[in-house]
């Protein structure tokens, strides 16, 4: 050696590390939500009778979503109404078409409308079993973003969804 002293290695911070990594998720999260996230709060209220059961509005046309309307009909039993948008677009003109084929719509008693992720944690809550994922939906922001994010993701790739269940659904045969 010349005599120079080789500077030391710096060691590795580990909540340093922890830090980068949670705000690196939580930036893409949001990135994600923003992306594929459309439901906002100004959605027009629909005028619609008390006495009704919340309707969950779906695309019939869509095998995957047909698979999870099954689940989650089991789960909420008489509570909720479940109907394709094919069969009911007319009576919810305030839902726009494009808004049917993007993502579950929940039309409530009050008349409030809600989508994605969102709603199918409120049609869950309809089983007093499950009330608690729409608790950790409305406490744990990062959470509803995740959900949204995934929900959309998901909406946005379902056909090939569908064709999994259906070679998933062979196999069992």
């Amino acid at each position: 050696m010349d005599g120079a002293v080789e500077p030391k290695p710096k060691k590795l911070n580990l909540s340093r590390i922890i830090i980068f990594i949670r705000n690196t998720v939580y930036k893409f999260v949001e990135d994600l939500y923003k992306k594929f996230s459309f439901w906002s709060n100004l959605t027009p209220k629909i005028v619609y009778p008390r006495n009704m059961k919340p309707i969950l509005i779906y695309d019939g046309n869509c095998g995957f979503c047909l698979y999870w309307i099954n689940i989650w009909k089991k789960k909420t039993k008489d509570r909720v109404e479940y109907a394709p948008y094919q069969s009911v677009i007319n009576q919810f003109p305030q839902v726009s078409l494009d808004q049917f084929k993007r993502s579950v719509q929940l039309i409530k008693p009050d008349g409030e409308i809600t989508e994605g992720a969102k709603a199918v944690f409120e049609i869950l809550a309809y089983n007093p079993s499950l009330t608690w994922l729409l608790k950790i939906y409305q406490n744990f922001p990062l959470f509803a973003k995740v959900a949204e994010g995934i929900y959309y993701f998901v909406a946005k790739n379902r056909s090939t969804l569908s064709s999994v269940l259906r070679i998933k659904n062979k196999d069992k045969l």
